[in-house]
């Protein structure tokens, strides 16, 4: 079956490769210098490249820099076209030229002109040389609140709710404002919180190695942001504040209550120093961590959760529509720069929450004799959760020598106590804590000819408890107790050096950059379950070398890298003193081939090989309770180290003029885990375990994306669309059975401005999925729907009518199948101050229903919805 799902994959590459070179002109970069007739470089001239004949249809543009250089890509089939140069102080200049990739040396004659009174338009976007400049005056509207608003209109650029920014089907590594990165790793923060009336561009720069002694020596696949102010905006204090109070009617699980929202912001920025500090509090169901760790590096743990309550949430319905929460956060950035490229930042936060959660589910799992397995349980808990985190950071950032050293701390807690009813009440409470210190150092020494030295180290020290208590044992044949109390200290140690020369050698053309390394990981578990205990600890040493490569042509890129590992590992079960080693040397190569046949076009062809080995958390033999209704054991018996391999393929086209951008990507990977896990079902409980296995998994998938701005209504129209395909190996009632699951998927986003008093937005979905065993039984198919729709209609005396309508289908819902909610939102603007009436779920909706399926099992899940609500806010510039 799956090369079935392969052919698929590879028949829609070929006809992308197709119908990419029937798109592909005639691509030339034409560069010269301007100068005076005396001979001085002229800067910051304008250089239009225009058809003969048609001066007023601009094909490309750029501006001279501080040397006179100027550098333009074009994508044209003409023979000939028009070079024009004009500035504020010289005599316009028009010349026809080839259209080859050529250098002109063009003197122009300065002189005084008498400045009319014109109305200028400013370009919507353009580029100068990679960088992309979105001129943000061009996509704003009069009611946008924060970056994010703006964001979601310009062409190849997506947001979500979090602030997470994404480029061409791809997150970005940095939101720096005015070439700061303030934020690090927090930047939601700023995405949902700046004034986009106080910035003056958005500018992309694809592929940013932000370290400069690196650049022309390690590729960086993302791209980053930098945000540029308006002059108007650089260095003044900002302080903004909003107060907000409503009323919420009376739910299934709550009574009537008072609703807040408030909010205190203070923000500073020049090219010096730059500070970002917020509070932020409310009920009314916002989320605001998600905004605290942007990116998935700010949450990474190296001692998860193994035993607790764990809530039923969904992705198909905004969270704020179901989360009953009492939410504050704090937070504090600040950054200061000193004249040598060097900076100290602080970046800190504190968020607490008190939360209801409450769900209702209904969980079928198919078997392998044709069988199914089903239990409903409903979850009434109360959670309290606390974060806080610490960032300090010094950065020297030169042209030949690079610092970096980075302290952080980051502590979690979670509580929660409640009820499941699951054939009998049973009830539960759970505590996970976290604490994190870690280190990260970065230092890089070269010369002008791109050789040098880079050392790079890690260390993460890291301490887990967590306990789970049940009052219902679920498991008396295994557990001889009324009521269950687990317990789990979860502990790691880990530290990660390596060390790389840059450019030490050159083989025609070809630049190796030899690498070794060391690293250490030690990891520790202690459980507790009565009578069963687990106390092991896990340490791995990695040594090796290898060769990194890189052949650059002005249109092909080759990077490889050529490594060597010797890992070994050895696992003690401390009460007994018993070892279990583990020796291999593994060579895990990859390679990476980036053709760019002009400056609109770039191909990417990838090949990566991964091993992979075993954490501590899969490697007990005594049970462990994951949660109130789930056993876990493993087969420890020996240690090992699965592998995967991948093929990426990958088109991105870019048309800066038309203000269109299209991606396709195709993956087809293969993967032999060496054992698998799964779950054995009896009643309503699972015991979760591992056997050992030869099988192995494949994959493939194929997603596009397509985004394209219009000068008509302003509008902007993205379309993406994936297919999954996914053959994979299970452990299902003790027997290994075969996991085939198809996904498909399709989106639409539309953001349209008909006339001045009239803005549309919608976001369209479709997914359909289906699961079955190689030889057995299948699930049925899954098909889902939704829409988003926002009318935003501007009236007199400056108020804003916002009424938005949510629409979701699911084919396998029982009852209703089609779900409706709408939300209205009004705003004034009165001098400085914003006045914001805010009404949500207006029909009174009390409850929603999703069905989905996946690896052989069907979950529906109904969650009561927050109430009819009324909220009005104030927001206040107060600096």
């Amino acid at each position: 079956m799956h090369n079935v799902g392969k052919r698929y994959v590879l028949t829609a590459i070929l006809s992308i490769c197709i119908k990419t070179l029937a798109m592909m002109g005639q691509n030339n970069n034409i560069t010269g210098i301007v100068m005076n007739d005396r001979g001085k470089p002229m800067t910051d001239l304008n250089i239009f490249l225009t058809p003969i004949n048609d001066e007023t249809n601009v094909l490309a543009y750029s501006l001279t820099d501080k040397h006179g250089h100027f550098s333009i890509s074009i994508t044209n089939n003409s023979d000939s076209l028009s070079l024009r140069v004009t500035g504020i102080n010289i005599k316009p200049y028009n010349k026809s030229i080839r259209n080859n990739s050529e250098f002109h040396k063009i003197t122009v004659v300065e002189e005084s002109q008498l400045l009319k009174e014109v109305k200028v338009t400013a370009s919507k976007l353009y580029a100068n040389k990679d960088t992309l400049n979105y001129n943000v005056q061009s996509f704003l509207r009069p009611e946008d609140f924060a970056l994010a608003d703006v964001l979601k209109r310009m062409p190849g650029v997506t947001v979500n709710d979090a602030g997470v920014i994404s480029y061409m089907g791809k997150d970005i590594s940095k939101l720096k404002i005015e070439g700061i990165d303030l934020m690090k790793d927090h930047y939601g923060l700023a995405s949902n919180n700046l004034d986009p009336k106080n910035i003056a561009t958005v500018q992309i720069i694809p592929n940013d190695q932000d370290v400069k002694a690196l650049k022309g020596l390690q590729p960086e696949d993302r791209a980053s942001i930098n945000i540029k102010l308006k002059k108007g905006a650089m260095g003044v204090f900002n302080i903004i504040s909003t107060i907000g109070g409503g009323h919420e009617s009376r739910t299934s699980n709550q009574g009537r209550r008072f609703l807040f929202d408030e909010q205190l912001l203070a923000m500073y920025f020049s090219r010096t120093m730059q500070l970002f500090t917020n509070y932020e509090g409310n009920n009314d169901g916002h989320d605001i961590s998600q905004e605290l760790h942007t990116k998935s590096i700010g949450n990474q743990t190296y001692t998860p959760q193994i035993t607790g309550i764990y809530p039923v949430q969904t992705n198909s319905l905004k969270k704020k529509n179901y989360y009953f929460n009492n939410s504050h956060t704090i937070t504090y950035n600040q950054i200061l720069r000193t004249a040598s490229n060097s900076e100290i930042g602080l970046n800190a936060a504190y968020w607490t929450d008190r939360n209801n959660i409450s769900s209702q589910q209904h969980t079928m799992h198919l078997l392998p004799d044709n069988g199914e397995n089903s239990f409903q349980e409903y979850q009434y808990f109360k959670g309290h959760q606390s974060m806080l985190y610490g960032d300090l950071s010094y950065i020297s950032n030169k042209d030949l020598n690079y610092n970096k050293e980075l302290l952080s701390f980051n502590y979690n807690r979670n509580k929660t106590f409640g009820t499941t009813v699951n054939n009998k009440e049973i009830g539960q409470k759970a505590t996970y804590e976290n604490y994190r210190l870690s280190n990260d150092f970065q230092w890089v020494k070269r010369n002008s000819k791109y050789q040098g030295v880079q050392l790079h180290s890690k260390i993460n020290l890291e301490r887990s408890p967590q306990n789970l208590f049940a009052d219902t044992n679920l498991f008396p044949e295994d557990i001889q107790a009324t009521n269950i109390f687990q317990t789990v200290r979860r502990t790691n140690i880990t530290f990660n050096n390596d060390m790389q020369w840059l450019s030490a050698f050159t083989i025609k053309g070809v630049r190796f950059h030899p690498e070794i390394m060391a690293n250490y990981q030690e990891d520790g578990i202690r459980s507790d379950l009565t009578a069963f205990v687990n106390n092991l600890s896990m340490k791995q040493y990695v040594f090796g070398g290898g060769l990194n490569g890189s052949y650059i042509l002005p249109k092909i890129k080759v990077y490889f890298y050529l490594p060597i590992e010797y890992h070994n590992s050895k696992l003690t079960e401390r009460r007994y003193k018993d070892d279990m080693h583990y020796a291999n040397t593994i060579f895990d190569p990859n390679a990476e081939v980036i053709y760019n046949p002009n400056t609109s076009n770039q191909f990417r062809l990838k090949w990566s090989k991964e091993h992979s080995s075993p954490q501590i958390d899969q490697l007990y033999t005594n049970p462990i309770l994951l949660s109130y209704r789930e056993l876990t054991a493993y087969d420890g018996s020996r240690l090992y180290e699965g592998y995967s391999r991948n093929l990426l393929m990958e088109w991105n086209y870019r048309d800066i003029l038309g203000m269109r951008f299209i991606g396709i990507t195709a993956n087809i990977g293969n993967e032999k885990p060496h054992v698998l896990y799964g779950s054995y079902f009896q009643d309503n409980t699972e015991r979760i375990m591992s056997v050992q296995s030869n099988e192995k998994g494949h994959n493939a998938s194929v997603t596009g994306r397509f985004s394209k701005g219009f000068a008509l209504w302003n509008m902007k129209l993205e379309c993406n669309g994936a297919y999954y395909y996914k053959d994979y190996p299970l452990l299902l009632q003790k027997e290994v059975e075969r996991d085939i699951t198809n996904t498909m998927f399709w989106g639409m986003n539309l953001y349209a401005t008909p006339c001045a008093h009239f803005t549309l937005e919608w976001q369209g979905q479709w997914r359909q999925y289906w699961s079955k065993m190689s030889e057995g039984p299948k699930l049925p198919m899954v098909r889902q729907i939704s829409n988003d729709i926002s009318i935003k209609c501007s009236l007199p005396y400056k108020i804003l009518l916002n009424p938005t309508f949510h629409h979701y289908y699911n084919s396998l819902n029982y009852g209703d199948r089609t779900f409706w909610l709408s939300d209205l939102n009004m705003s004034m603007t009165v001098g400085h101050v914003l006045l914001l009436l805010v009404c949500e779920n207006l029909f009174n909706e009390r409850q929603y229903i999703n069905t989905t399926n996946g690896n052989l099992t069907r979950e529906q899940t109904s969650f009561p919805l927050r109430g009819r609500s009324v909220l009005l806010k104030a927001r206040i510039k107060i600096l």
